[in-house]
């Protein structure tokens, strides 16, 4: 054969090991007809055109093209996304059981595997989980008897802000502090001071580990992105900060544990070694101290950062709206005058103080929580669910649905209002998820954001610092927190 014909069969050999090459990302790029509906995306990188920052506005477009149960890859990771209110009730509650599971993520097993309560799944999950809830009941979670530890920590934090003098400052290090010396008092039997800087530190390293995962998360959808140089994904960064807060947890509870004896139940921890040891003779028992580690750090970071976020939301918003912030604090001197601090007794009273917190969660904390997956292959509105994949719970559809909440995107309390001035509790919000995998410390959070947010304005003016207000475009992370912001709190003379 001659040089040219052996050039022309090797042009023809690669011509059609491309032809074949297309051929294989095609099929790869169609979603099955069984599947559900959704845009194509490109080849191998799947739909990559979505804005973190706007995606749920993308979502909403979505909705209307596809309908309430729409999907799609980006990467390797194919996506369900669930929305509308009676869709997700229907998944997330009524068939709970098929879908209560967590993805096998690339990054769960980097960092620790299915431990805990937040990224675990079947027995040990129901287990970690039940055990958790019914020991936070013990301590007064959901009950009225917490509430002299939150209200420890509101003077406290109160206290803080008026040694500001009135100049501009951050909320972000005082509320985080005072949010995360109440779940403290209850994991560890311990609260620690606002000027502690080995818990500051802590504190700190938890905001960058829950601000960077977003960029992190990149990983499970494209997982070449590890291999990277250097650190430009933050991987590094996150494992370093992650084994700092997992030795603070292991310090703890080996200080429980010189001090433990059968019985005692001064906090979590001690219950907790309580219960394993109750279980020291069952090889199947799913308690152990790596548990106890996983379960802290789960309910420690879930507790501090999300309550701590959405009171500094509300503090955002109630400056932004001054005649907001005015309208509340007159329910508030009309209701309980100057001098007493509020106390859990009387959010029947101030329900405008419970529509500015409700209205807030709606418009403010925009997240999809944490992926749920299928147990199994199954069907929802007539398409497969494959076993495995990741399925979101699109929060948006529901706080954003102009038939529940007419005019959706206006910041508006009163819509929470009922005609005879009372809280309209019947307007249903998913802020904490629904199901089996609702936020175990919702309740809590609750109390929380009401106490402090009530305290703070009976007691202060919040006023810009500069010609503009907070803003109120949120930064992605895994919740959408505020952009970091000063304000003046000036103090109301009594």
């Amino acid at each position: 054969m001659s040089f040219l014909g052996e050039v022309f069969t090797f042009t023809n050999v690669l011509l059609l090991l491309l032809l074949v090459l297309l051929l294989i990302l095609w099929k790869r790029s169609q979603i099955p007809k069984d599947l559900p509906p959704g845009p194509k995306g490109i080849p191998l990188l799947g739909v990559v055109n979505i804005n973190p920052q706007k995606m749920f506005e993308q979502f909403r477009e979505f909705r209307k093209e596809y309908g309430d149960v729409f999907g799609f890859y980006i990467g390797r990771s194919y996506s369900v996304i669930i929305n509308g209110e009676e869709t997700i009730r229907d998944v997330f509650v009524k068939k709970g059981d098929l879908y209560s599971d967590r993805p096998d993520y690339i990054l769960t097993t980097e960092f620790g595997g299915n431990q805990g309560i937040l990224s675990n799944s079947g027995r040990s999950w129901k287990e970690q989980r039940t055990f958790a809830l019914a020991t936070l009941r013990d301590f007064g979670v959901g009950k009225r008897s917490l509430e002299g530890r939150i209200l420890e920590e509101v003077e406290v934090f109160l206290d803080a802000v008026k040694e500001q003098g009135g100049q501009a400052f951050d909320v972000k290090p005082f509320i985080h502090v005072s949010v995360s010396n109440v779940l403290c008092s209850i994991l560890f039997g311990k609260r620690f001071g606002h000027d502690d800087a080995m818990f500051l530190e802590l504190v700190k390293l938890l905001n960058d580990c829950l601000t960077g995962a977003a960029l992190i998360s990149l990983i499970e959808y494209f997982p070449f992105l590890r291999y990277l140089p250097g650190d430009l994904m933050g991987l590094k960064m996150l494992k370093r900060n992650t084994a700092k807060l997992e030795a603070f947890y292991d310090k703890v509870i080996a200080e429980h544990k010189s001090k433990w004896m059968e019985g005692k139940k001064d906090d979590f921890i001690d219950c907790y070694l309580t219960e394993i040891h109750r279980r020291r003779n069952n090889s199947d028992s799913v308690f152990n101290e790596k548990e106890l580690s996983r379960v802290l750090s789960d309910m420690f970071n879930a507790g501090t950062d999300t309550t701590a976020t959405v009171i500094r939301w509300i503090i955002a918003y109630l400056i932004n709206y001054p005649d907001v912030q005015t309208k509340l604090r007159r329910e508030i001197y009309d209701n309980l005058g100057k001098d007493r601090l509020p106390s859990l007794d009387d959010r029947s009273n101030l329900p405008y103080t419970l529509a500015v917190i409700n209205e807030v969660l709606r418009i403010g904390i925009p997240s999809f929580g944490v992926p749920h997956t299928a147990a199994q292959d199954t069907y929802i509105n007539g398409y497969r669910i494959p076993k495995g994949c990741s399925m979101l719970l699109n929060i948006d559809s529901v706080n954003f649905d102009p038939k529940m909440f007419p005019n959706p995107d206006d910041f508006n309390p009163d819509r929470f209002i009922k005609e005879d001035g009372k809280f309209n509790d019947n307007l249903k919000i998913l802020t904490f998820s629904v199901g089996r995998r609702v936020c175990l410390g919702e309740s809590l959070a609750r109390f929380e954001i009401f106490l402090f947010i009530a305290s703070i304005v009976q007691k202060f003016e919040l006023l810009q610092d500069g010609p503009l207000p907070p803003s109120t475009t949120p930064v992605l992370g895994i919740t959408f927190s505020p952009k970091d912001f000063k304000f003046h709190a000036k103090l109301i003379d009594s």
